[in-house]
């Protein structure tokens, strides 16, 4: 009885909707992380904003290579194979919602801690880089889904 009710109320998506989701959370986190880096040294020299960009840009597309590229293709996969209709909860799987959670409270913990500008700035520009970067690959695989991906069987 419980169960059916859950199944009822739970809300369902097709395979290539969540390909469209999760793209735009790996981009839309992306882009706030690498604009509060940005933000956070805004009135620093313009020597000093370059160097950040321009090792959060590098460094971010390396952690995105080399990081983020596998974690992605793995959610993508498992996306692509899911039977549709399914719950838009399980967009990620169990482990990837600990690694966000993991992200957020290393986030907050970044946030409170005695460092310098400069380097909070770094790290959050890398971090936002390397996953706009690797939100490319969901991005591609959403275009490429087949329509058929966005019927889901009833």
């Amino acid at each position: 009885m419980l169960s059916a009710l859950f199944s009822r109320c739970t809300p369902r998506t097709s395979s290539k909707t969540q390909l469209l989701i999760a793209a735009c959370v790996w981009t839309g986190v992306g882009l706030l992380l690498t604009t509060k880096g940005l933000c956070l040294v805004r009135y620093a020299a313009w020597s000093v904003l370059l160097i950040i960009m321009a090792g959060g840009i590098c460094l971010g597309i390396l952690k995105g290579k080399f990081v983020l590229d596998p974690v992605a293709s793995k959610i993508i996969t498992r996306l692509q194979l899911k039977n549709t209709p399914s719950c838009l909860g399980g967009l990620f799987s169990i482990r990837n919602w600990l690694l966000i959670l993991a992200m957020i409270v290393m986030g907050k913990i970044l946030g409170t801690i005695p460092l310098a500008a400069t380097i909070k700035a770094m790290l959050y520009t890398l971090v936002g880089i390397g996953l706009m970067y690797s939100s490319r690959l969901m991005w591609i695989a959403w275009q490429q889904a087949p329509a058929s991906l966005n019927q889901g069987s009833k």
